[in-house]
Formats: C-alpha cells, sequence, structure tokens
C-alpha cells in the first residue's frame, strides 16, 4: 500500500503547454493571415509552422506588447469595445506567449484552420484613378491624391465599400475625402487637371470630410444599420493614397475601390473635431493639447446645418495624427457624465481605422466631443504647428453620426 501511494505521488502533472496545432495556428488563420499570407501585404508570410518558429521571439514579443495584429484604439472594455476588432483577449496572448516560452511544440497532426476568404463586395460603383500610377520614393513613402468623378446624377449614400489594390504589398492605406464645397471641389480639381495626382499628406489639400478609409487586413466595410455616408450629385471625391516602398523594380498601380450606393437610407455623417491651433514646444518628449466642440459646431462647421439641433447616434470613430503623435483620446461630455469613445495609447500613423462601436453612443446638439493628444517632438530644434507637411503635425478625430430624429 505504502509503494502504491509512493506511485501515485510520482505522476508527472499534464503538460498544459500551449501546442501549434491545436491551440496557435486557429489564432494565427483568425487573426493574421489576413496580412502575412505567402502573397500579402506584411512581406512575409505566417501560415505554417516552420515560418512562425523562425521569428517565434520576434512573434511573441509582438502581441505581447500588442503591436500586433495591428488595432490601435484599446478595446479592453477600460474605455469601450468595438466590432469588428483586430483584438487579442488577454488569454490569447498568454497562449502566444507560453507556446513561445514552452519551445513552441508542435501537437498531434491535425488539419489547419482555413483563414476567412476574402469577400468580394457586389458593388454598384466601381471607382479607378483616371490611369495607373508608379510610385517615387526618394527616401520617404509616397503620398498620393487623385481626383475621382463618381458621375452620379443624384444624390446617394454610401452604405459598403471594398478597396482591391492591384499591388497589395504596395498600398499601404486608402483614404477617401469629399470636399464639403462647391469651392473645395474646384480647388481639387485644380490640382488634378490631367488625372496625374497631386502630392499630398495629412489629407486632402483642402476642405473635404473622410467619406471612408481602408487599411490592410481589412475587406468588405459595411456601415452599421441602414445608414449611409451621404455624396451629393456632381461632387468629385479624392482617393489618397499612402504607397510603401517595395524591393526591386516599383510597379504601376491601379487600385479598384468598389462601392455599394443607395439612392434612400438614413443619413451617417461624418464630423470632425480638428485641434488646429497649437504649439508645440521643440524638442520635447510630451507636448499635450486638447480641442472640444459641441455636437451642433461639428454639424455646421460641416455644412449640415440641417441636422444641428438633432439628437445622435454615434456609430464610429477614427482619429488622424502625423509622424510625432503619441497619444489620443476623444470622449462625450455629457450633462449625465463623460463618455469614453476612443482611447490610443499608442499612436501610430502607419494603422489609420474606423472603429465601429459596438454599442453606439447617444448624444444631444449641445453634448461636447472632447480630444486629448500628446506629441513627441525629441529632435526638432523650433516650433511644430498644424501643417499638411511631413515635417507639420495634427490631431484630429471622425466621428459617424446619425441623426435619431432628422428634419422632415
Amino acid at each position: 500500500m505504502l509503494w502504491l501511494l509512493a506511485c501515485a505521488g510520482t505522476e508527472p502533472a499534464p503538460d498544459t503547454t500551449p501546442t501549434w496545432t491545436e491551440d496557435v495556428q486557429p489564432l494565427f488563420a483568425e487573426h493574421c493571415a489576413a496580412c502575412h499570407a505567402s502573397a500579402g501585404l506584411a512581406g512575409f508570410p505566417l501560415d505554417t509552422y516552420d515560418e512562425v518558429i523562425a521569428l517565434a521571439s520576434v512573434v511573441a514579443t509582438s502581441v505581447e506588447d500588442r503591436s500586433m495584429p495591428p488595432f490601435l484604439a484599446d478595446n479592453s472594455g477600460e474605455c469601450t469595445t468595438y466590432s469588428p476588432a483586430r483584438w487579442l483577449t488577454e488569454d490569447e496572448i498568454a497562449t502566444v506567449v507560453d507556446w513561445v516560452d514552452g519551445d513552441t511544440p508542435y501537437g498531434p497532426e491535425l488539419e489547419p484552420v482555413e483563414p476567412t476568404p476574402v469577400q468580394d463586395l457586389e458593388a454598384t460603383h466601381v471607382f479607378t484613378t483616371a490611369q495607373p500610377y508608379t510610385p517615387t520614393f526618394e527616401g520617404w513613402d509616397d503620398w498620393r491624391c487623385f481626383v475621382v468623378e463618381p458621375g452620379l446624377e443624384q444624390d446617394m449614400f454610401l452604405r459598403a465599400y471594398q478597396v482591391v489594390p492591384q499591388n497589395r504589398d504596395m498600398v499601404h492605406h486608402v483614404a477617401i475625402f469629399k470636399p464639403i464645397s462647391d469651392l473645395s471641389a474646384a480647388q481639387v480639381r485644380s490640382f488634378d487637371p490631367d488625372g496625374e495626382g497631386y502630392r499630398c499628406f495629412g489629407g486632402a489639400n483642402t476642405q473635404a470630410g473622410l467619406w471612408a478609409i481602408w487599411s490592410p487586413g481589412q475587406d468588405v466595410y459595411r456601415l452599421p444599420g441602414e445608414a449611409g455616408v451621404p455624396i451629393e450629385a456632381g461632387m468629385p471625391l479624392v482617393l489618397q493614397f499612402h504607397y510603401a516602398p517595395v524591393e526591386g523594380e516599383v510597379p504601376a498601380e491601379l487600385t479598384e475601390v468598389r462601392v455599394e450606393l443607395t439612392t434612400d437610407a438614413p443619413p451617417l455623417l461624418p464630423l470632425w473635431v480638428l485641434n488646429d491651433d497649437f504649439e508645440l514646444d521643440p524638442d520635447t518628449p510630451n507636448n499635450a493639447d486638447s480641442q472640444s466642440r459641441t455636437l451642433r459646431e461639428m454639424m455646421q462647421e460641416l455644412g449640415w446645418d440641417d441636422y444641428a439641433e438633432s439628437n445622435v447616434a454615434l456609430h464610429g470613430v477614427g482619429g488622424h495624427m502625423h509622424l510625432m503623435g503619441t497619444s489620443l483620446r476623444a470622449e462625450v461630455q455629457k450633462s449625465t457624465g463623460d463618455e469614453c469613445l476612443m482611447d490610443i495609447k499608442r499612436w501610430d500613423y502607419d494603422w489609420h481605422d474606423i472603429y465601429m462601436l459596438e454599442e453606439p453612443i447617444s448624444a444631444g446638439p449641445d453634448d461636447v466631443v472632447n480630444i486629448d493628444c500628446t506629441w513627441d517632438t525629441t529632435g526638432r530644434d523650433e516650433p511644430v504647428y498644424w501643417g499638411d507637411d511631413i515635417e507639420d503635425e495634427m490631431c484630429t478625430i471622425l466621428v459617424l453620426a446619425e441623426p435619431t430624429d432628422p428634419p422632415q
């Protein structure tokens, strides 16, 4: 009996180290394959066990510090939550880290989980530039804007869109702007008279609101509910491309923007808070500044006067800074208490996105949207101001607002 008890006490504990086939590969198929495929944007694949273990320590670090998958807004619930979200839970992060720390065991032979296939949008309209464009990389990425004429005969609403680059490894992100007036429309047309595009960095180089944005890893963007972003008949669009350098000969690029437009939808209004009057101290690691607007002011500044007295449901939010930006937080200040819209604790210019709130936030015309911005100007010997160029800075947020009691 003593011998039996002694033997029972020496049984090894079961090995709980995650394995590639059972635990890690399914996570990579769900969260990484969209970019890290053999022909993906990321430049190197992470499809197979051998590909991942060759970069195991880098993978663990990138996952643990949340630089990968790239999703800047805090989705932990401390601020709010978004859907869809390229965001690993704490348990999923622990799975990857424990697997690497446990010497990356392979596990039993299993059929790998297939990545979610790319979905194609059944588009009502397809926009492209007038001609292919060959980016020029002279020590830096290339930002180029092209004016596109949708040719609409009546006002319409954007319900969904998909950006399909010809060379996915070179097109880093695409922003689509809509001029806010006939004057700004005339300006952008004058910038691009021959369809060859013009240099741009922060925006369209005129007064224009963000109409849509695409970043790597996204397929079809579908706007929430039944609402749509308006576009007026006869108004141009500006397609801004951020081209990233590639090895070898640079190919010509012709990107398709596929959209689903409808003639009847509740309006989803892109509204802005711009902090454009700051002065940042030179060579300072923590410059901070704030800006606020009521929803009424935001409506009026962008010409949505008919909705200026409306209550709204806030469905989405996105931010914009340049290369010195370090953090960006936005909240709605209401008489019933503040509600967090977005908290980006570590800004990265390379990963612009619009974050769709899992639960929309209700707000009234007198409620205030406030943004807090920080920048690091280390190494700069002169003050930094708002501007479109790469050596300038910005701090802006976009909110997608659906009027819940629009004028009849």
